[in-house]
């Protein structure tokens, strides 16, 4: 079962479209706990809402299932990820250690620097922090003090 984007507004502020590994258990009406912090994360840094896309559409709970999973990007995730990055405002990639499953942290970097796959408008990309393999931190245990800073990515502008 997979999940392409969830969607929380609650004000008319810019929205920030985060980029995270998997889709867990929150839905159009529960939050869970990444969920939970990506918003106030959102709201201390004066968004108006925010939108969840991930590397990978397969829902799970746990990483290793998603990465037995024969299709756990999903077939229409790259779409959606070319959608959300040129409606945003601002994006943040927060994907975490395992994003560099089947080499598809690198494949979407690659998809949001493509000039002609973002119509032209290239999202500059934002994380809080990397971890020691170079992949953006995810937010779930991260101190609420936690800036926004460039993702410097590792692969070739076009």
């Amino acid at each position: 079962f997979y999940r392409y984007t969830l969607t929380r507004t609650w004000s008319d502020g810019p929205i920030l479209l985060w980029i995270l590994l998997n889709p867990s258990t929150a839905d159009e009406r529960k939050n869970d706990p990444t969920l939970r912090k990506a918003i106030a994360f959102s709201k201390a840094w004066g968004f108006g809402g925010l939108v969840f896309c991930n590397l990978f559409a397969f829902r799970s709970t746990d990483p290793r299932a998603m990465k037995r999973e024969e299709d756990p990007v999903g077939i229409c995730n790259d779409s959606v990820l070319i959608m959300a990055a040129h409606d945003a405002d601002q994006v943040v990639c927060a994907w975490g250690n395992h994003g560099t499953h089947r080499a598809r942290a690198r494949e979407v970097l690659e998809l949001l620097q493509d000039p002609e796959e973002m119509a032209g408008r290239v999202p500059e990309l934002w994380c809080m922090g990397t971890n020691q393999n170079g992949t953006p931190k995810h937010p779930l245990y991260l101190a609420m003090s936690t800036k926004l800073e460039r993702l410097l990515p590792v692969v070739a502008s076009a």
